[in-house]
């Protein structure tokens, strides 16, 4: 087991500019919650097969999320044109 697991940026000399603990216990201490690594991949291929095909739109991106009285709004640009997918108002 790793006790010290930390990710950082070293610069041209080698020597550590900036690092972050990537260990689970201390991002619980930190933040209240626990870290895990999961791939953006694998998040896209549980939402697809979760969600109706009707609401999966290609291309697109979210810019943006609001949430409100049990609701979420979210912003997509698709084709470089923003649109909100479910405005609050």
């Amino acid at each position: 087991m790793v006790k010290f697991a930390r990710l950082g940026k070293s610069n041209l000399k080698g020597e550590i500019s900036s690092s972050i603990s990537i260990n689970f216990k201390d991002w619980l201490e930190e933040y209240g919650e626990g870290r895990i690594s999961l791939p953006w991949y694998e998040i896209q291929t549980q939402l697809r097969q979760l969600l109706p095909s009707e609401t999966i739109k290609i291309n697109t991106r979210c810019v943006n999320c609001q949430e409100k009285d049990n609701l979420v709004a979210v912003d997509c640009v698709t084709n470089q044109q923003k649109k909100s997918v479910c405005p609050l108002e």
